[in-house]
């Protein structure tokens, strides 16, 4: 599994998806949002108008954020 994460540094949600997906084993590439309203905007729109940060794909699938990353851990799915 691969994940691609859109963060802000002092987001505590990101920071809380990074810690996730490190005791998990699970490499993620982290571009950080805050730097580059652009590439927020386009991710934004790329999945239909999702404006919060942490942004989370998981093999390229948009899942949503820290709540969605959570549920999936909690249910084993990661």
């Amino acid at each position: 599994m691969k994940a691609k994460l859109y963060t802000k540094p002092t987001c505590p949600f990101c920071i809380k998806a990074k810690e996730v997906l490190t005791q998990k084993n699970i490499k993620f590439e982290d571009f950080d949002v805050s730097t580059d309203p652009k590439l927020r905007a386009k991710i934004s729109d790329s999945v239909g108008g999702y404006s919060t940060v942490p942004m989370i794909f998981l093999d390229d699938k948009f899942i949503g954020g820290f709540s969605e990353l959570k549920a999936l851990d909690t249910a084993g799915k990661l």
